[in-house]
């Protein structure tokens, strides 16, 4: 048997979240929040996402900038971003000899009363999210799946394997890494506070798949 391919042992009642979405939260107490601010604050900001009917009416911001963690300022939080990510492919999901690279990165930033739509990341692997300003009150985050359901079904109690949105609260500090394809928004700042984070996209580089399959691929990103 391969080792890619493994045996589940099953004894006589068994729940399996078989191809569950894998998350992966982490609080990153060696990171200099007030640098960070600092350095956000000094970023140009527009209006976030792609507009349309279904916008919310008054959307959260983001930077213009959409490769911030290319810049020199932000070395050092790209180095610690990709440490955590690469620590994550590793031992969780077990990617050990596939290079990952960030290849989108900005700012969000909610003003109190603003939020944002329901969207996914295209043309991503990986995204993830670190927070640096947040509070209970400032905006969860919330996750909905877009997988198609036969049935509207209403359980009696919600739990992680019959529930079709789950939402969090942040706290400074905290990263949130998810696939790329899952769909989030940002909830309404019911606070007095601005709410600060910065979101990236990651993607896998170099030689992917078997190279005798049909699907090899060379990617080169820089």
């Amino acid at each position: 048997m391969k080792k890619n391919k493994p045996v589940f042992a099953t004894t006589d009642q068994t729940v399996v979240p078989l191809f569950s979405k894998v998350f992966y939260f982490k609080v990153l107490k060696d990171l200099d929040l007030k640098r960070i601010l600092k350095i956000a604050q000094k970023q140009k900001l527009g209006e976030a996402g792609i507009q349309g009917p279904q916008d919310v009416d008054n959307m959260s911001l983001g930077s213009v900038n959409k490769s911030l963690l290319r810049r020199k300022e932000f070395k050092f939080l790209k180095t610690r971003l990709l440490e955590e990510f690469n620590f994550f492919k590793n031992e969780v999901l077990r990617f050990n000899d596939t290079k990952f690279v960030i290849t989108t990165s900005w700012l969000a930033k909610s003003l109190p009363g603003q939020s944002s739509n329901y969207h996914n990341h295209q043309n991503c692997y990986y995204s993830g999210v670190l927070y640096f300003q947040v509070n209970d009150n400032t905006g969860k985050i919330s996750f909905e799946s877009w997988n198609n359901h036969r049935y509207h079904l209403i359980p009696s109690n919600f739990n992680i394997y019959n529930s079709s949105e789950y939402t969090f609260t942040p706290r400074d500090g905290l990263l949130i890494l998810f696939p790329s394809e899952v769909a989030h928004k940002i909830l309404k700042n019911e606070s007095s506070s601005e709410r600060w984070s910065l979101a990236f996209n990651v993607n896998p580089t170099g030689k992917i798949g078997p190279k005798e399959g049909d699907s090899f691929i060379n990617l080169n990103i820089l």
